[in-house]
């Protein structure tokens, strides 16, 4: 998979990726906070990682996809 890195949504946290996608409404039905998790993934692209989130709308079943820039914190210590 080729990544955007333009595209991709930077994040300081797995938690802030988690609160993005509650805030987010469903493109097909518009319900706000409908969309829950199925799959998340590590992908690493030119040497820097990046969360894909695939997630299905509870009500109208609409798939979504969203890429994080976790460059910010993976891999350091708190």
């Amino acid at each position: 998979m080729k990544i955007d890195s333009n595209s991709a949504i930077s994040v300081d946290s797995v938690e802030e990726e988690y609160r993005y996608i509650q805030q987010i409404s469903c493109v097909q039905c518009e319900s706000k906070g409908s969309l829950k998790l199925d799959l998340q993934s590590l992908i690493f692209e030119e040497n820097k990682p990046y969360d894909k989130l695939d997630c299905q709308c509870q009500n109208c079943g609409a798939k979504k996809s969203f890429i994080f820039d976790i460059s910010n914190f993976f891999g350091k210590l708190f």
